[in-house]
């Protein structure tokens, strides 16, 4: 009896390991590009490109805000969907911060806090916490979850890198390091180059 309760617990333990192991696969961060990167506009019809959908998050000022009028800059773009509450968000966002002031006049940087998303995440959370790190990239809330819906977010955190016209030129899940991240926004530079020319 006592040998069978021992294959029982180790058998049990085993499966507890292997859902473990598939779990981190899932949720661990990813250091790579994904989404169209390998089938950018140079490289196929530009109408195969997909175009980002619109939403509405909030500035720190409570005003709504569209992606599209954030467009219409006419510059690229950085989107990144994040959380105060996720710890990968927190170990990428001093790499964000360094790209804003490297490319910030160049390239559009918008960083999504996806409230109510992950663990509680709140407005006053996420304003804490880009405040006691001294960030300066734009920040807007998406209190209603408009953004993380109309984008499909399943990971945070999750960032997409747009064309100056709105197209997905690729997009990476999970924590970007800091060499992906800039391999991402060499990307988007000759949209960058084209509309300040």
């Amino acid at each position: 009896m006592e040998q069978k309760k021992a294959i029982i617990l180790a058998l049990a333990l085993v499966v507890v390991l292997v859902l473990a192991g598939a779990g981190y696969q899932f949720l661990a961060p990813q250091a790579g590009l994904s989404g169209v990167l390998g089938t950018t506009q140079s490289d196929s019809a530009s109408s195969s490109a997909q175009l980002a959908p619109d939403f509405t998050v909030f500035d720190t000022d409570g005003a709504e805000i569209t992606l599209s009028s954030l467009m219409d800059a006419g510059k690229p773009v950085v989107l990144n969907f994040w959380a105060s509450t996720c710890p990968p968000c927190r170990n990428e966002m001093p790499d964000f911060e360094a790209a804003f002031q490297k490319y910030g006049q160049d390239i559009q940087f918008i960083m999504v806090d996806a409230v109510g998303s992950m663990n509680g995440e709140t407005r006053q959370a996420g304003s804490d916490y880009v405040a006691e790190q001294g960030f300066t990239f734009p920040v807007y809330f998406d209190d209603e979850q408009h953004a993380v819906s109309s984008f499909g977010i399943r990971a945070f955190p999750t960032t997409f890198f747009l064309n100056a016209d709105g197209t997905i030129e690729a997009y990476g899940e999970g924590m970007l390091d800091a060499e992906t991240l800039e391999k991402g926004i060499q990307m988007l530079l000759p949209d960058a180059a084209q509309s300040a020319a």
